[in-house]
């Protein structure tokens, strides 16, 4: 039977028809696809936005409390005390973050100088992530990043007078420095933080932004409940020793007799009743054979020795010059620190041999200077340890001089290297050593680890945290 046109064309028309729904449906199912994969980016982007926020406040906060570490209301508290500020709210492109921080144990206010919990909340597009991290305390004296640490550091001034006076280390000052054969005399960089370089060289830099530190007074308080006044009768100072036999063996010590009232140290009372002279010949200088706390041209033997474990101890002033005389500091068996204070009118001369127990730990061995006097160690050819002198007054002076070698730190107000014609005065910065002890005072803080997203329902960390 032959087919008609009209049939024919019937029958194209139908197969077009059923083509064009099926590309109709695939095109919209296509669109559909397309708008979901879209709006799931969307969300994506907007979770990994949320998420960069978050972490850009913790990184805000670290950055905000460590312009200025001593400044109990600088940090964003969660629990904000009176003049204290509650948590910080900052507009980026793309969304907000709300940072604030509270104690390591999250329970409570952060307290300058502590470990600390900084919890930092993400908004983007609607979408929120709070992050939680641990920051810690970064020490004056040993920083994380070593190129932070300073053989010397005057927030007032640093000198360097005589040929033989060297820093080996970096040099730091809010302030002045002067050297007699200019920025050669540091074997290091040389950093002015918000003041204008006075020398030139190809390792003096420039910090817009003073480097802030801690006073001793500042410290004393934060460790002792009454401060100074605490100091001055729970001190140690009742805890020095001396040998008691000619021999000078390290097991036969007795208390040397001082009491926790002795606040003076000087020539005249170093000598106590019943004391002797050292005549253990394994505490000559090495150079005679000496092999017990002695370094290449000074030695134990045949002097008076004062020995002091570890603790706290306080002077008003301290006067001991070189001749029969050395300091034992026994730091083998705990950090020993030295605390000067007081009004007393004289300055202060550690003038004489000073040996450690464990001269490879320098960072437990400290002394901190809080009089608005001058503070000179010499005399001494090897000694490791940390001298912190940081004060309000410009009066606060600490000096290296008379051949003096400390393997540590130099830090305060006004410091000073000085050397005679012949001698050779440094102050080395020991490298690959932590010198740092939980109580030092700080020069800001920094990611301390224990990353972790808390979730929204409540999970670890704050109870409160939907309250941002």
């Amino acid at each position: 039977m032959r087919q008609t046109r009209s049939s024919r064309c019937g029958g194209t028309l139908l197969s077009v028809l059923v083509f064009s729904a099926i590309s109709i449906s695939t095109v919209a199912v296509v669109g559909l696809v397309s708008v979901a994969h879209v709006g799931r980016s969307r969300a994506e982007a907007a979770h990994a936005r949320a998420l960069f926020l978050a972490e850009a406040g913790i990184n805000y906060e670290i950055d905000w409390i460590s312009t200025d570490p001593t400044n109990p209301n600088r940090a964003h508290q969660k629990y904000a005390a009176t003049g204290q500020p509650g948590p910080a709210t900052v507009s980026l492109t793309g969304g907000t973050f709300t940072v604030s921080v509270v104690n390591q144990a999250g329970t409570g206010n952060w307290t300058v100088g502590q470990p600390m919990q900084i919890v930092s909340k993400g908004v983007a597009d609607g979408v929120s992530r709070t992050v939680m991290v641990r920051a810690t305390p970064d020490s004056t004296f040993s920083p994380v990043y070593s190129f932070s640490g300073f053989a010397m550091f005057g927030t007032n001034k640093v000198t360097i007078t005589g040929t033989g006076s060297r820093a080996n280390g970096s040099v730091g000052t809010n302030g002045t420095f002067t050297a007699t054969s200019g920025a050669s005399q540091v074997n290091g960089a040389l950093v002015y933080f918000g003041s204008t370089p006075g020398v030139t060289g190809a390792l003096v830099y420039r910090q817009t932004v003073a480097r802030a530190y801690e006073r001793v007074d500042d410290i004393v308080r934060r460790e002792f409940p009454n401060g100074w006044t605490t100091l001055k009768t729970s001190n140690s100072n009742d805890k020095i020793r001396r040998f008691r036999t000619t021999a000078g063996s390290w097991n036969d010590t007795v208390l040397a007799g001082f009491t926790k009232s002795t606040y003076v140290l000087t020539n005249t009372n170093f000598h106590v009743s019943g004391e002797v002279y050292n005549m253990n010949t394994a505490d000559k200088p090495r150079s005679q054979g000496g092999t017990r706390y002695c370094t290449q041209d000074q030695g134990l033997y045949n002097k008076l020795v004062l020995i002091f474990p570890p603790g706290d101890y306080y002077f008003e002033n301290w006067g001991v010059t070189y001749d029969y005389k050395a300091i034992l500091v026994d730091n083998a068996a705990g950090p020993v620190r030295f605390w000067f204070g007081g009004t007393n009118a004289s300055n202060d001369n550690w003038c004489g041999p000073t040996f450690l127990t464990n001269p490879a730990d320098p960072g437990s061995f400290r002394v901190y200077y809080g009089k608005a006097k001058t503070l000179t160690v010499s005399g001494t050819a090897d000694m490791p340890g940390l001298f912190y002198g940081v004060n309000q007054s410009t009066s606060s002076k600490m000096v290296a001089s008379g051949g003096t070698d400390i393997k540590g730190a130099f830090i305060g107000t006004d410091v000073t290297i000085s050397s005679a014609s012949g001698e050779t005065t440094t102050i080395t910065y020991p490298s690959g050593v932590s010198m740092s002890l939980a109580s030092d005072p700080v020069t800001g803080y920094r990611f301390g680890g224990y990353w972790r997203e808390i979730r929204s329902n409540g999970g670890p960390g704050f109870a409160d945290d939907t309250t941002y």
